[in-house]
């Protein structure tokens, strides 16, 4: 293929094309090429940050130093996409001056369970920072989606937002004791979307670990606070007698839970994100793909709470920070309207001033 290539590809070219500039480099690599140098010395100028152009530049040098710059750079951007890419690096280890045993354990696992069979470097595991030689039964994620599924690409993608709506649309049908609530989760998602578009250009560890832990922080006042609501609706739907008004407690308790499990959700795979940053760090080894992947997470992320947000505004609710629910003289018997009577009222109450 990268023969083939050549013919119609003298020079490598822009980011579309970069996986074909590697094969070109490792072609020149393998047959020993005279062009092998430039192409070397132009992918690096395009894709400095690609662990195996490094890998190409490294074993196209003739001087020791000079390699080992190159290999040390490799280590920092994390792991060759390529196979071929992956092996060479670690066979190439031995020319780096007083090799850390942290970069060995840490390259060593992965070219020993990268799969010979594939070109791309493919290996087994539940995580991407924890390869194994052989595949282990796990949860499927939640983002992930079978081919011709027909899945709803909003609601996988957007979450939050798709939860949300549920809450909007029905808004206006709200007891306004149940309607105040909805003030919490806004702020709640506004917060998110401040923090998730900063944490998004975070390019430092220490970054990433400060802005991951504020917006989980945010996030939880919102997961707490639909939670709670859910519940004194559970209770207070245990207790209605109207049709009328039942079908419309268990139609808000459905979608208080709903944003509820978007919240969790979201907040469990932040922190998972956070965790592989902080193992990076501690490593030593692959924080710049660690980072990238909790920045795009991030992106991801404030695009759905920014759109929630939109949603309930969009619906005539107004941001209220926690405390002014419990201050509000309204809050103290906030489910008298819904008919659970003076017995079930205090109880209520405390389930939803929870935050």
């Amino acid at each position: 293929m990268a023969e083939e290539a050549l013919k119609t590809r003298p020079s490598a070219g822009p980011l579309p094309s970069i996986l074909l500039d590697l094969a070109i480099g490792y072609f020149f690599l393998r047959s020993e090429d005279k062009r092998l140098s430039n192409w070397a010395e132009r992918l690096v100028t395009l894709y400095p940050r690609c662990a195996d152009v490094h890998v190409i530049m490294a074993r196209s040098q003739r001087h020791p130093k000079t390699a080992a710059a190159h290999l040390r750079f490799a280590v920092d951007c994390g792991l060759p996409v390529v196979t071929q890419g992956l092996q060479l690096l670690n066979d190439s280890l031995h020319l780096l001056p007083r090799i850390e045993s942290t970069v060995e354990r840490v390259v060593l696992p992965f070219a020993t369970c990268a799969r010979a069979d594939t070109v791309l470097t493919t290996f087994w595991g539940e995580y991407p920072d924890e390869p194994r030689t052989e595949p282990i039964l796990c949860r499927r994620p939640k983002h992930a989606v079978p081919l011709g599924s027909g899945a709803d690409p909003v609601s996988t993608a957007r979450p939050i937002t798709t939860a949300v709506r549920t809450l909007s649309e029905s808004c206006a049908q709200m007891p306004p004791q149940v309607r105040r609530h909805l003030g919490v989760i806004l702020l709640s998602l506004q917060d998110g979307f401040r923090l998730a578009s900063r944490l998004s250009t975070s390019v430092i560890a220490p970054d990433v670990a400060e802005l991951s832990s504020q917006l989980l922080d945010a996030l939880g006042h919102g997961e707490r606070q639909a939670a709670s609501v859910a519940g004194a609706l559970r209770a207070a739907g245990a207790h209605r007698r109207a049709a009328g008004s039942a079908t419309q407690l268990l139609h808000d308790q459905a979608a208080f839970t709903r944003t509820a499990h978007a919240l969790a959700e979201a907040i469990r795979a932040l922190r998972s994100q956070a965790e592989r940053v902080t193992r990076a760090q501690a490593a030593g080894y692959a924080q710049v793909p660690a980072i990238g992947e909790a920045s795009s997470f991030a992106a991801q992320l404030a695009v759905d709470a920014r759109d929630a947000a939109d949603e309930l505004a969009r619906a005539g609710v107004q941001a209220l920070p926690p405390q002014s629910l419990q201050a509000s003289p309204d809050n103290r018997q906030p489910w008298a309207e819904l008919g659970t009577g003076p017995e079930h009222s205090t109880q209520s109450t405390a389930a939803v001033s929870q935050t």
